[in-house]
């Protein structure tokens, strides 16, 4: 079984990756915390795109985990989960001790694409085939070693894309490529493999409701 650090390791220094020209050579403050040091099971994976790139971030060194700097999606995401899950009042001013907080109530975030794109350009189709059919996979075979069951939001459109074309070849899979004609956020379910849950226009919402599993 790998460890984690192994595994995070071997994705920020992925060869097929320092080939891509539209990602930046950095790795600068991509940290990613065991979490498993701080909870005994995940109860909420988020997954984003990719982290911020320029121009957006004044440094490069700006990512969801660095709680060293700022972070415009982890902001967003504090202020939204304080808002749906009674109990949870997360301070994105104080970035240690939520991200404490957040990662102690089983909550984790990964990207898509685990290294930043230049000037937050649009993924290519290889890219994003490439990070989830290797590491995302990788990720996901981690998570679910150590739990048979993981709750998944994918915020937007391209961590959607990337699940969808990861279980393509399951019914699921397809649902997820079809869904994406309508600009929603999606809530899943990880049960050993992928099963198709609800999607609802505000991840908000998905984030407060229980699971529900559709036969």
């Amino acid at each position: 079984m790998k460890i984690w650090s192994k595994i995070t390791e071997s994705i920020l220094s992925c060869e097929e990756c320092t080939k891509t020209s539209s990602l930046l050579e950095s790795t600068e403050g991509l940290v990613f915390p065991n979490p498993y040091d701080y909870c005994s099971q995940l109860n909420l994976l988020l997954i984003s795109w990719a982290p911020p790139g320029k121009p957006y971030a004044v440094q490069e060194s700006h990512f969801f985990h660095n709680a060293a700097t700022p972070d415009r999606l982890r902001t967003r995401l504090f202020n939204g989960l304080s808002k749906a899950r009674p109990g949870l009042d997360f301070d994105p001013l104080s970035p240690r001790s939520s991200l404490e907080m957040f990662y102690r109530s089983g909550l984790y975030l990964v990207p898509t694409i685990f290294r930043r794109i230049k000037n937050d350009a649009r993924p290519n189709t290889h890219l994003v085939n490439h990070s989830s059919r290797v590491h995302l996979q990788e990720i996901l075979d981690f998570f679910l070693t150590r739990q048979s069951r993981l709750p998944v939001i994918l915020l937007g459109e391209t961590p959607s894309r990337a699940m969808g074309r990861l279980f393509e070849a399951q019914d699921a899979g397809r649902q997820i490529l079809s869904a994406l004609r309508k600009p929603n956020m999606y809530l899943y379910k990880l049960h050993g493999s992928l099963n198709w849950r609800r999607r609802t226009k505000k991840w908000e919402r998905a984030a407060k409701r229980p699971m529900r599993t559709i036969s």
